[in-house]
């Protein structure tokens, strides 16, 4: 079914891709990755190859890894699956048409390849959106052993300070004890200096009155 769509995509990828690329235009959100001219014309040559392999096959292993690898740009670029699937349901929109005025006289092979075309768009939105979670768990692992880093080197941070604190309280201690006993040094020499000054008083006036030795 899918074979009998090859000529007719062929006919068609350039309408297409314009088309896909127009819509892409219309959004702020897609349209900051298209400031380059180099990345367009890599991005509508990427997108005719990817429609002529959608009717072209074969449909293995290395067409899944492609598929796959398709969901993991679009999670590093940052595009969520809302945007691809849009796309998807864009080319699906577009061939409609095209495929109902080609075999509308063939009631049975036309539906034959709408079937054919919808699983076929629905296995890659299926691989690409797996790519993606993927992706994005990958990402979200990543963070969280960041955050566990973190959180060791904050917890070596505490551990530090709370020596450091530790050893500052004992210091503060010492200091408090220091001033401590130069008060009382200060009070003792308060209380002694002043019977002593009144007995040193006396003893010059006695010496003054009297020139015995």
């Amino acid at each position: 079914a899918l074979t009998a769509l090859q000529p007719l995509m062929a006919q068609h990828v350039e309408e297409l891709v314009g088309a896909f690329y127009r819509h892409l235009l219309s959004f702020p959100d897609t349209r900051k990755f298209l400031t380059d001219e180099l990345i367009s014309t890599r991005l509508l040559e990427a997108q005719k190859r990817y429609l002529l392999s959608l009717v072209t096959g074969p449909y293995d292993r290395a067409y899944e890894e492609g598929r796959r690898r398709i969901g993991q740009v679009h999670a590093r670029l940052g595009l969520t699956p809302e945007w691809y699937f849009g796309a998807y349901a864009l080319y699906l929109s577009l061939l409609e048409p095209l495929v109902f005025e080609k075999f509308h006289t063939q009631p049975a092979k036309y539906v034959a390849i709408r079937i054919a075309l919808t699983k076929v768009m629905f296995l890659d939105i299926q691989l690409a959106l797996e790519a993606y979670i993927e992706k994005s768990s990958e990402g979200q692992d990543y963070a969280v052993k960041q955050l566990a880093g973190f959180t060791r080197e904050l917890e070596q941070g505490l551990v530090q300070n709370r020596h450091v604190l530790s050893e500052t309280r004992e210091q503060l201690r010492l200091t408090e004890r220091v001033a401590e006993l130069g008060t009382l040094a200060a009070s003792m020499a308060h209380e002694i200096g002043t019977p002593m000054n009144v007995i040193l008083g006396r003893a010059e006036r006695l010496m003054q009155r009297t020139d015995d030795e």
